[in-house]
């Protein structure tokens, strides 16, 4: 019987297992015995902890939608019962989805289930201007925040409903106020000296 040298194959064999737990603390990640002890535990992990993964997910799912569906004022039981009841095919993957990402979708849902009429969408509120809150200031934000764009005047410049309506009553723009004529980037001294 021919005599069989080992080498080329150990070594490949070795290899593939030291390059699993490459990074592993202190001899796991060098030494060949402990390494392969460390690469069977670290698999059954893996294995273990894929099935793992699809409870937590799920477990996460349920938190999702039971927080949404009791801001809608539904307990979680009575919100998926009333699903089945209403006959629809939505896993929690879904309903989680949506009751993080299209809170108004699935506050239909739960209007649906509660046999109210559905709540009607409210666009988001406009940005505040950086003024100081004034009366007039506050009443000119908030007209101009229920204001649209209509069309473009000369030089791209665009005009509000308010603006065209001030301009019809005769009331004339506000012009901006003059800026000083000292540059912008200089030397600070000189600046504080004029």
């Amino acid at each position: 019987m021919p005599r069989v040298k080992r080498g080329f194959t150990r070594h490949r064999r070795h290899n593939k297992v030291l390059g699993m737990v490459k990074g592993h603390q202190t001899s796991r990640g060098h030494l060949f015995r402990t390494a392969n002890q460390e690469m069977m535990r670290s698999l059954m992990y893996a294995y273990r902890d894929r099935r793992t993964r699809k409870r937590d997910m799920r477990a996460l799912w349920i938190v999702r939608i039971n927080a949404a569906a009791r801001q809608n004022g539904l307990p979680y039981n009575r919100f998926i019962a009333g699903i089945n009841g209403l006959g629809l095919e939505l896993d929690r993957k879904m309903l989680a989805e949506m009751a993080v990402n299209d809170p108004h979708g699935f506050a239909v849902l739960a209007a649906r289930i509660k046999g109210e009429p559905e709540p009607v969408r409210t666009a988001a509120p406009a940005p505040a201007a950086a003024a100081p809150a004034t009366e007039t200031t506050a009443s000119a934000t908030a007209s101009a925040a229920e204001t649209t764009v209509v069309a473009p005047v000369a030089q791209g410049e665009v005009q509000t409903e308010e603006e065209k309506d001030l301009e019809a009553a005769g009331v004339p723009e506000e012009q901006p106020a003059e800026q000083d004529e000292r540059p912008e980037h200089g030397d600070p001294q000189q600046s504080e000296s004029r």
